[in-house]
């Protein structure tokens, strides 16, 4: 398949952790687009017509946070900022799951007290 020559390299680091760079929507659709066509199972992410679908992109401020979004949070005042992932919100109470250690115990997090990420902009 000459879209598997596109994807980027991916790292495997000696401690077993791994980097799997992003892939831009354009080689990722298209990528999907032959799996369908080779009658290959799709990722229920790639369906965006799935219904209760984590949401998706980034959230541009502080109320759009929504489960499945992506924030930066530090595990305790003298600690380093991490990504983590909202698995649930309560009001302005963030659930939250680091991405990098996902075997770690949730977190709970004001949703002030985590910092967002710029969203790409929208290209037409």
């Amino acid at each position: 398949m000459s879209l598997a020559k596109k994807l980027p390299n991916g790292r495997l680091y000696a401690t077993g952790h791994g980097f799997v760079p992003p892939v831009g929507r354009s080689l990722y659709g298209k990528l999907v687009e032959q799996l369908q066509l080779a009658g290959q199972p799709v990722p229920a992410a790639a369906d965006p017509s799935a219904a209760g679908q984590p949401a998706s992109g980034l959230p541009a401020t502080w109320d759009d946070i929504a489960e499945g979004h992506m924030v930066i949070a530090h595990e305790g005042a003298r600690e380093p900022w991490w990504a983590a992932i909202v698995v649930a919100r309560e009001g302005d109470m963030l659930t939250l799951k680091w991405r990098d250690w996902p075997h770690e115990p949730n977190v709970t997090r004001h949703a002030g007290a985590v910092a967002l990420l710029k969203p790409a902009p929208v290209s037409s």
